[in-house]
Order: structure tokens, then sequence, then C-alpha cells
């Protein structure tokens, strides 16, 4: 699985700075031509919003595999370093569990949008779309590995430093 999570690693790395190159150039080059010539170009917005929403996605992704997700945590402080490891298992199985949902729903999303196409740059909704469901996978293996080294080592290691540090 490691050699897995390295290759979906330097994929989502790329994807994330491949969509912040176009963000910055089609913002960039939509400002430049508004500015010095009044002549907007009507297919950077629509690009560029695009653009962002698979950015954002991307962002979430990278969250997850970091730990990075906002997280309350004045309970699971009280708990036992046993109880911590079972919460934590529990947690990644509610989080796949909604990756399933997010994963149905979004291939059933994609299906209906194909048939539509966006206004100016002609692509299929349904491929903008199409980041939902691939999300949900990445997001999904990212988890199992977590989750896998969560049940190894016991206890998340941070928040058991945490933990530790305020005992």
């Amino acid at each position: 699985m490691g050699y897995l999570i390295r290759i979906v690693n330097k994929i989502v790395n790329g994807a994330l700075y491949f969509f912040t190159i176009i963000l910055v150039l089609t913002t960039g080059s939509q400002i430049f031509f508004r500015v010095l010539f009044d002549w907007p170009l009507s297919w950077t917005e629509e690009v560029a919003r695009y653009s962002f929403i698979w950015w954002v996605f991307f962002g979430a992704i990278i969250t997850l595999r970091e730990g990075r997700h906002l997280g309350i945590d004045a309970l699971v402080k009280l708990f036992p370093p046993r109880l911590l490891r079972c919460w934590g298992i529990g947690i990644y199985l509610l989080i796949l569990g909604y990756l399933a949902v997010m994963f149905s729903q979004g291939i059933k999303l994609v299906r209906l949008q194909m048939i539509h196409n966006t206004p100016l740059t002609d692509i299929p909704l349904g491929l903008i779309i199409a980041i939902i469901p691939l999300c949900a996978v990445l997001m999904g293996l990212y988890t199992l590995d977590l989750m896998g080294k969560r049940w190894r080592e016991g206890t998340h290691e941070r928040l058991q430093n945490k933990i530790l540090k305020e005992r």
C-alpha cells in the first residue's frame, strides 16, 4: 500500500500545482486583457471557476492526508489510550461510509450532467463534476492508509503527544 500511496501523493500534488497554475494564468490574463486593452476574455472566468472547483477538492484530499481537518478533541483528551485507538478506527470507518455515499452519488451526478455542456468552453459538465467520485476514491485510499497506520501505532501520534503534554 505504501507504493500506491507514494504514487497517489505525486498525482495529487501535481494536480494541485497544475490547477494553481491554471488559476493564476487564467485570472492573470483576464486582468491583463481587461485593464490594458479593455478587451475581456469571456472564457477565462469559466475556466478559472472550474479549475477552482478541482483545486478545492484536491486541497481537501491533501488536508485529509495530512490530518489537518478541523476536529474537536475536548472529550477525546479524556479517553484512555486503548479507547482512543478504537475511537480513531471508528472515525475512519464513518469517513469511509461517507465517502462511499459521496462516490455513489457523485457517479449518479456525473451521468446526469454528461448531456449538458458548459456555456463558453463547451466541456461536458459531467467532466467537471467527475472530481466528486474521484475525490471520494482518493480520500478512501488515504483513509484506509491512515486507518492501517492508526491500528499499528495504537493512537494518532500527534494527538497522543498533545494529550500527554496536557496531562
